[in-house]
């Protein structure tokens, strides 16, 4: 009787921790994810916030942008009027997009890191990197 008592126990605590990793798992992966959304949402924002700043001072006027390109960026895109940055999330490709008031030219990083970027207006356009 001892034993099988012994035995029910350890199933039970064996379960218990095997719900705990499952949790602490998920909320791992979560908060990354999280991280990585945000940092890209920022980033774009920022430049947008920028090339509008940029653009509003007029012709010869420039700015630089500190930004952070997480892991998960599968692309990077400017185009028109449009900043585009492609992020992983579960396995799903998500567009951030920032849409400007001024035509932009240039690109923005694809690898992990932190990055100074220069905009500068040139031509009424605006230049990214």
């Amino acid at each position: 009787m001892k034993s099988q008592a012994g035995l029910e126990y350890l199933i039970i605590a064996s379960f218990a921790l095997f719900v705990i990793g499952v949790i602490f798992y998920y909320s791992f992966t979560s908060s990354s994810e999280t991280i990585s959304y945000n940092q890209a949402r920022e980033s774009v924002d920022q430049i947008a916030k920028a090339v509008d700043h940029v653009y509003a001072l007029g012709p010869g006027s420039r700015t630089t942008v500190s930004i952070t390109i997480p892991s998960n960026v599968v692309n990077t895109s400017v185009s028109g009027n449009i900043i585009t940055v492609s992020i992983s999330i579960r396995g799903k490709e998500i567009d951030l997009i920032a849409i400007p008031k001024a035509n932009v030219t240039g690109g923005i990083p694809n690898a992990t890191g932190s990055y100074q970027i220069n905009i500068s207006r040139i031509n009424g356009n605006v230049k990214i990197g």
